[in-house]
């Protein structure tokens, strides 16, 4: 037998369900590797390209869905292992528990795959129409549905694997989900161009695939020579990342331990002569700033006094017994007030909460009380902050860890002024190392997105400075350390993504499925 002849008889094995099935969860873990910490983006890409390609075949709904939901099981669970660690280490769950957790939660998000591949299979059209044009625009709506419009968890969004790569630079126009979909267009360009027939009837396909294919890698190519920003004025700043452990509970005199750590650490020499901006991670307080004496206060206060300098801090506001503020707070001697010290003032209250960490979702309240967990809801802050906020006299917009994951709510910052620079404070000790790294693309596109830098202080490793470029200017080893810079503001008009947000996005996409549907009925109409 032939080699032609054996390939022949192995596709009825190949298209059967269970090697579906199996292709399925081997392309999701292979997804998986196209993020942090292995950021092999052609892994991302080639799990995309088979998954349409099994999508684009399947004619049967529950079938497509069941490969969706499997494709997402295993991408998922891969890419989020690192929620073990903070379920099993720091919540008690016995490993077996956490690791069904992980499982769980891979599940739920698995369901935007299967709805996209389900949707894929019910839309009466041809194989290449689907794969350049149906499944990237239900690609990108799912996405958008997972990470902005619903789900609120848009982690992993194919988008970010490739902040390091030349299709960055569709993030100044259309977001992270504009860069998912024009890699998407693409993969399936190419998909249609490799598996083209020898017949004649395929060759003003293959030409008209062509030129979209390379409409698309010019247009990527020409976005690289706009100049979205310039540099204005520099500052000095100095970002502590203090290495604290993760404390469940804390008394007052552990938080003093603590919050004299950084203390000392942001009074250490600095290699320039003078520092403007001192900054802390997330997580130094415990307690609401209101409830502690000026005695607990000072630390913060005193280090802006002796350094001349401003701080940066992150802890609790109380405004009443069930009214809980995540926020972030200035400490800075007041113009003309030099003989009165540093003055502590609130700046930035938390917009995007994390659900089950920082309030409990609606319906679920009977859950957390069965499982006895002391949990109060935290309230959440305006998005893009109530008012103007400068610091060392460069306009700055403020985010707090989770926040990091929505450009969308980031661009509202834009209502005030014009943000030169972007600041999170973070504290990811919670969760195993990767998580920091995967947090740090999502933070390299918020600067791309916006063409703005961003400055990261985390409480144990990751803190940097990247630039609107989404380099990595500076950065900060794990482990207890001080991250002096020269920080850099931005200044130009607001980009495309922060005039329009994910609405650009959004509309190619729809755009994207209605010429695939319209196209399918014609054609089939024509044959008919």
């Amino acid at each position: 037998m032939n080699f032609k002849a054996r390939i022949a008889g192995a596709a009825p094995l190949m298209d059967s369900m269970p090697a579906k099935c199996i292709g399925a969860l081997a392309l999701g873990f292979m997804g998986a590797g196209g993020f942090a910490p292995f950021e092999f983006a052609a892994a991302a890409a080639a799990s995309i390209a088979g998954l349409f390609w099994l999508a684009a075949k399947e004619k049967r709904v529950f079938a497509g869905a069941l490969i969706g939901f499997l494709w997402g099981e295993a991408f998922f669970s891969a890419g989020l292992s690192w929620t073990f660690n903070s379920m099993h280490v720091y919540g008690g769950v016995p490993a077996v528990a956490a690791a069904l957790g992980v499982m769980a939660l891979a599940a739920f998000l698995s369901l935007v795959p299967a709805g996209v591949c389900a949707l894929a299979t019910a839309i009466k059209a041809s194989r290449p129409l689907k794969l350049m044009f149906v499944l990237p625009g239900l690609w990108c709506l799912g996405e958008l549905v997972r990470g902005s419009w619903v789900m609120g968890f848009g982690w992993l969004s194919l988008g970010y694997a490739y902040v390091d790569s030349l299709f960055k630079n569709w993030a100044p126009a259309a977001g992270v989900y504009g860069v998912g979909l024009v890699v998407n267009m693409l993969i399936g360009a190419l998909l249609v161009l490799l598996a083209g027939q020898e017949n004649k009837k395929r060759v003003l396909l293959r030409a008209a695939t062509a030129i979209w294919a390379g409409l698309l890698a010019l247009s990527t190519v020409a976005l690289d020579l706009v100049q979205w920003s310039k540099p204005a004025q520099s500052i000095e700043v100095r970002v502590v990342q203090p290495d604290l452990p993760v404390a469940m509970h804390l008394t007052q005199g552990m938080q003093a331990q603590r919050v004299a750590r950084a203390e000392a650490m942001s009074k250490r020499s600095a290699m320039s002569s003078h520092i403007d901006l001192i900054v802390w991670p997330e997580g130094l307080y415990s307690y609401p700033l209101q409830r502690l004496g000026p005695e607990s206060l000072q630390a913060a206060l005193g280090t802006a006094s002796v350094m001349d300098a401003e701080l940066l801090l992150n802890g609790f506001s109380q405004r009443s017994d069930k009214t809980f503020f995540n926020s972030i707070w200035l400490a800075a001697i007041e113009d003309g007030k030099e003989d009165e010290g540093a003055r502590l003032r609130e700046i930035y209250q938390k917009h995007h909460l994390v659900p089950f960490g920082e309030f409990v979702p609606a319906g679920f309240r009977w859950f957390v009380d069965a499982l006895g967990i002391p949990m109060a809801d935290q309230s959440a802050g305006p998005a893009g902050g109530a008012r103007f906020v400068t610091l060392a006299g460069i306009p700055a917009a403020l985010t707090v860890c989770y926040e990091n994951m929505f450009g969308e709510e980031l661009r509202l910052w834009w209502r005030h002024g014009n943000p030169q620079v972007m600041i999170n404070l973070a504290n990811l000790g919670w969760f195993a190392p990767w998580a920091t790294e995967q947090f740090s693309q999502m933070s390299a596109m918020r600067a791309l997105e916006t063409a703005r830098p961003v400055l990261q202080a985390v409480n144990n490793a990751g803190s940097m400075l990247i630039a609107p470029d989404g380099i990595i200017e500076r950065s900060a080893l794990p482990g207890a350390q001080n991250l002096d810079l020269t920080l850099t503001s931005y200044v130009g008009e607001p980009t495309p993504f922060v005039r329009f947000g994910n609405a650009s996005a959004a509309l190619a996409a729809l755009v994207l499925i209605l010429i695939g549907a319209a196209a399918g009925r014609f054609f089939a109409r024509a044959k008919a």
